[in-house]
Parts: C-alpha cells; sequence; structure tokens
C-alpha cells in the first residue's frame, strides 16, 4: 500500500525524488522546454564540475588568475565533441569560442569545426576568439553536435584548450 501524505517516509521520498511513486525523468528534455541557443564552458563553479557532455576532452582544468577562475579542457587526440539539445529558430546563427591555448602554433592554424557535420568556415576575431555564422538549416529540432578536429604534440597527445563555446542566434 501507499504511505499517506502525512508518512514522514512519503515526506523524505518526495522531497527528494518529486513524486511518490518515482517517475524517472527523460534523458533529454522536451521540445518545448528547449533553448534556442547553446553555451558550454566546462565547470562554473570550482571543485564542482559537470560531466563534459562529448567525448576527447581531457577533462576539467583551471586557471586561476585573481580575482577570477576559468575552467577549460584539453582536446586529447585529433577529435572532439560536444553534444546537446536545442531547438533553434529560423535564420543565421553565430558559433563563437575561446581557446585558452594551443599546443604548438598549428593545432591552432589548422583547427576545423563541425556543426552537426557540416564544415564551418570561421574567422579569428581575436588572437583566441573564432566565430563562425552559419545557417539555423544546419541545426537539428533536439539533438545536435559541434566537432572539433585539429593536429595533436605526438609527445602529449594533446592539441589546444578550449574555455567555452556557444551558438546564439544572429539578431
Amino acid at each position: 500500500t501507499l504511505p499517506s501524505e502525512d508518512d514522514l517516509m512519503y515526506k523524505r521520498y518526495k522531497s527528494i525524488f518529486g513524486s511518490w511513486p518515482y517517475q524517472p525523468k527523460k534523458l533529454f528534455p522536451s521540445n518545448n522546454s528547449l533553448k534556442q541557443n547553446f553555451r558550454f564552458d566546462f565547470s562554473r563553479w570550482w571543485s564542482m564540475d559537470e560531466p563534459i557532455p562529448g567525448a576527447g576532452w581531457n577533462g576539467t582544468c583551471w586557471v586561476m588568475k585573481r580575482p577570477t577562475r576559468t575552467s577549460f579542457s584539453w582536446q586529447k587526440g585529433n577529435h572532439s565533441n560536444l553534444s546537446f539539445s536545442m531547438s533553434p529558430t529560423s535564420g543565421s546563427y553565430l558559433a563563437s569560442g575561446k581557446l585558452l591555448t594551443w599546443i604548438t602554433p598549428e593545432a591552432k592554424n589548422e583547427l576545423q569545426i563541425y556543426i552537426n557535420g557540416h564544415l564551418a568556415h570561421y574567422v579569428w576575431v581575436s588572437n583566441d576568439t573564432f566565430q563562425a555564422e552559419f545557417s539555423s538549416q544546419l541545426l537539428n529540432e533536439g539533438y545536435n553536435n559541434i566537432a572539433f578536429t585539429s593536429v595533436i604534440d605526438e609527445k602529449l597527445g594533446l592539441s589546444f584548450a578550449l574555455e567555452w563555446v556557444s551558438l546564439d542566434p544572429v539578431q
């Protein structure tokens, strides 16, 4: 039998799981709750790293420059990606990102970025920040992927350190 709402165990269970009996949540949110943009920066809170939603990354690292802390991750190997869900608007999108550093000049110069398998033609807007404008038709309703390829230092197996990446509708 189910416990009553006055039962202490019922109250504890409901405060943890939000329902009785427990109903697992979907892996990806429903489309009506998806955002129209994507931003990922490896972590915002010191020592509370989120799982990286992709592959080819070395784990979250930190740079301590008082008064701020900056999270980043090295691309390990030639390929890495980030997976995300969104509900794109029509029109154009701007992919932006910032590299904290790179292992060799070739790692930066030979960087290629793919949006759902399509090569994004980007420009360096500063020494460490890239931007690429592309059609929203490259984005899917729901699951999407941004991938990076570059050369690596054969001895270290690393390429570049990504601080953040975002995809935003062009206003």
